[in-house]
């Protein structure tokens, strides 16, 4: 059981016994509502039914919850992915880790363990976006260990201290191929078409290279038509030392 935010729950006890002492003045607690994320606002309900509202800029979340309910259920949190799954250990290549997470409250925060791959053992990671699937939330990692698979926990927290560690993120680590811009373990005429495309069409996310190091086979710090060329040379001649590709020297 994760146990954290003891400030925050004190908070809403506070919330508790104001709406208490609210109802001795003939007033009924009805509910806290989250307008946007960090925003809640605590309407009380009076014998006329007239609704006094006040405005709390404290929680973060994006949902309504039930003022002063039980909640003991952990945060739901499904989809967790990485994209691409796959990335070359050079300290640059980047992989978008992200996971959708719902809450019958609210969510506090999503943590994930890097440590397995040489970063904090507990990185927050943005909230990006709500939509049906719920919220989500995520962050770019790169890394420079050792090659394995390695399973990066998550851990969701809700604003009344239940959690959810028990998903973890998969993330391939490999030493990068020089020229091998699809890190499929080879350097062929996919990675010289890739690399054409990637270098022609800038931007386009149909011709993504999973390594920006295994790339620039000319090691001049850039990616360009000469970068092309000399793919297409060594891949059309091999073992010609005329064509021998370059990357980091």
């Amino acid at each position: 059981m994760c146990v954290k935010n003891l400030s925050r729950l004190l908070f809403l006890l506070a919330l508790f016994l104001s709406a208490l002492m609210a109802g001795s003045a003939g007033l009924v607690p009805a509910s806290l509502h989250y307008v946007n994320p960090g925003d809640l606002i605590l309407s009380i309900v009076d014998v006329n039914g007239a609704v006094n509202a006040g405005y709390i800029p404290y929680l973060n979340s994006q949902t309504t919850m039930t003022a002063f309910g039980s909640d003991t259920n952990p945060p739901v949190v499904t989809m967790p992915s990485a994209n691409p799954s796959v990335i070359p250990n050079d300290g640059t290549t980047t992989s978008f880790l992200s996971v959708y997470a719902t809450d019958d409250t609210a969510i506090d925060e999503v943590t994930i363990d890097l440590s397995p791959i040489g970063g904090p053992s507990s990185l927050t990671l943005y909230l990006l976006a709500y939509d049906e699937n719920g919220s989500l939330f995520g962050c770019n990692v790169s890394a420079s260990c050792s090659p394995g698979i390695y399973d990066l926990y998550l851990n969701a927290t809700d604003i009344l201290g239940n959690c959810n560690n028990s998903l973890s993120i998969e993330l391939e680590i490999i030493v990068p191929l020089c020229g091998d811009v699809t890190c499929d373990g080879g350097v062929d005429v996919a990675d010289v078409g890739r690399l054409l495309y990637h270098v022609g069409f800038p931007g386009d996310p149909r011709y993504p290279i999973c390594s920006d190091w295994a790339a620039d086979v000319t090691s001049d710090g850039a990616i360009d038509v000469s970068d092309v060329g000399l793919l297409l040379y060594h891949v059309g001649f091999p073992g010609d030392a005329r064509y021998t590709l370059r990357c980091g020297t």
